[in-house]
């Protein structure tokens, strides 16, 4: 894992506003393969695909993955587990985080460790 400051990784990962953008309540899971911004609810899991750039605000009652290749820059609440396989930048409330050995990150959240 490559634990980053902010400006660092801004610097290595810049963050453009992409054109496509999702609000509101998300009833279901939600797939992100494309570059996208999006703000609101998802009731159940995110998953943001391999080569998709997301700029993210809200909450998510499930999981949130960022998978290897992709770039996700989050605030808000996760309830489930954050893995990260790529590179996010998040800020906020997790319930859990699993960061792979290979992926970039910058946190300023913080995390409820489950006992």
């Amino acid at each position: 894992m490559e634990r980053l400051t902010r400006e660092e990784f801004v610097e290595r990962f810049p963050l453009v506003v992409p054109a496509h953008t999702v609000r509101g309540v998300m009833k279901d899971a939600v797939v992100i393969d494309r570059d996208s911004a999006f703000a609101g609810i998802v009731e159940g899991d995110l998953v943001l695909r391999s080569g998709a750039k997301a700029l993210g605000h809200g909450i998510v009652t499930g999981n949130l993955t960022v998978e290897r290749g992709a770039v996700l820059y989050y605030d808000g609440i996760v309830k489930g587990t954050l893995h990260v396989s790529g590179a996010a930048c998040v800020s906020g409330i997790f319930d859990s985080l699993h960061i792979d050995d290979d992926a970039s990150v910058s946190i300023d959240a913080e995390a409820k460790i489950n006992a």
